[in-house]
């Protein structure tokens, strides 16, 4: 290392106390003389976790006059800061990082068992006094964040399991209540359609009875048949219609809701639903294609309508 005459500026080694230029005395320059008052140290941080928060220790600590470098590790939570000793006293850290929230450990501290406090020698991991393994405090933070953010991950799929749970049975119950309306809706219109459908049987059994017993309506009997359409078009022509709308509504709960399949209610109305469906299309088509005799038809009319309200008042029941 060289000294520099502040006499005639000539360098020579730091060994010599004079210049042997001009053989004045040299003391050392101001800036050799602080080099010497520059130490490194390191230390732990508490409270460094994400980056804005090193960035906010970096800053903190080069704002402290005396300190000429900063560098902080974020995932070993580690500090290492450049300073003069002249100017700057450690605690000077741990003040100035406690404003931001955050703590200062330096390396050389006493290490500490942290269940019962016992001193620790530096080869020491295990206390001797209690048994317990040393942890710093550093790492003890990180399991403690470790272990809070696995508690709050659990309590977060717990949540998130109800609700999904909720959900479903809340969807379920909304789905069951939609499909026994559609019941009712479909029960009201076959209803409905039944008693055009035995309208329109009536219709066809007067032209007939009036065709054999009063001679109208022409020659014979598909004469008659044929008046009984013609004049009531009408008539025939909404039974043909009802059949298509019948099939419309009965679409809708012909098949049971997902996640529905095994609710036996809804079997049993879709069953009740399914013998209502059959028997509404068996007097709809002997209302449009009527054949047999007037006494034959009669019987049939009869029994078909018997028919269907036994079907009907089976799933009134369960709507009910």
């Amino acid at each position: 290392m060289l000294k520099k005459c502040t006499n005639c500026a000539n360098s020579f080694e730091d060994i010599l106390d004079k210049c042997p230029k001009c053989g004045k005395e040299v003391e050392e320059s101001k800036e050799v003389e602080e080099s010497k008052e520059v130490e490194e140290i390191e230390f732990f941080i508490k409270g460094l976790k994400w980056k804005i928060c090193a960035k906010r220790a970096e800053d903190a600590l080069k704002e402290i006059n005396g300190v000429i470098e900063v560098s902080i590790k974020l995932n070993t939570k580690e500090a290492t800061v450049k300073y003069n000793t002249l100017k700057v006293k450690k605690d000077c850290f741990k003040k100035v990082l406690r404003n931001k929230g955050m703590d200062v450990i330096f390396k050389s501290d006493e290490r500490k068992c942290n269940k019962c406090g016992s001193i620790l020698s530096e080869d020491e991991f295990f206390c001797k006094k209690c048994g317990k393994k040393y942890v710093n405090e550093i790492e003890e933070e990180d399991r403690k964040g470790k272990i809070k953010k696995i508690i709050i991950g659990i309590i977060a799929t717990i949540f998130v399991i109800v609700i999904g749970i909720n959900a479903i049975n809340i969807s379920k119950e909304e789905a069951k209540e939609e499909y026994i309306s559609s019941a009712k809706i479909f029960t009201i219109s076959a209803q409905k359609y039944a008693i055009e459908s035995q309208e329109t049987m009536d219709i066809t059994l007067r032209y007939w009875s009036e065709n054999i017993f009063e001679d109208k309506h022409g020659a014979d009997i598909d004469a008659a048949i044929l008046s009984a359409y013609v004049e009531n078009t009408d008539k025939f022509t909404n039974c043909k219609d009802n059949k298509e709308k019948i099939n419309a509504f009965y679409d809708n709960i012909k098949n049971l809701p997902s996640g529905l399949e095994n609710d036996s209610d809804l079997i049993s109305l879709r069953e009740s639903a399914q013998n209502l469906y059959s028997a509404f299309n068996q007097l709809n088509d002997a209302a449009l294609n009527p054949s047999g005799n007037y006494n034959s038809y009669t019987q049939e009319r009869n029994n078909l309508i018997s028919n269907y309200n036994e079907k009907n008042s089976d799933i009134s029941s369960k709507l009910q």
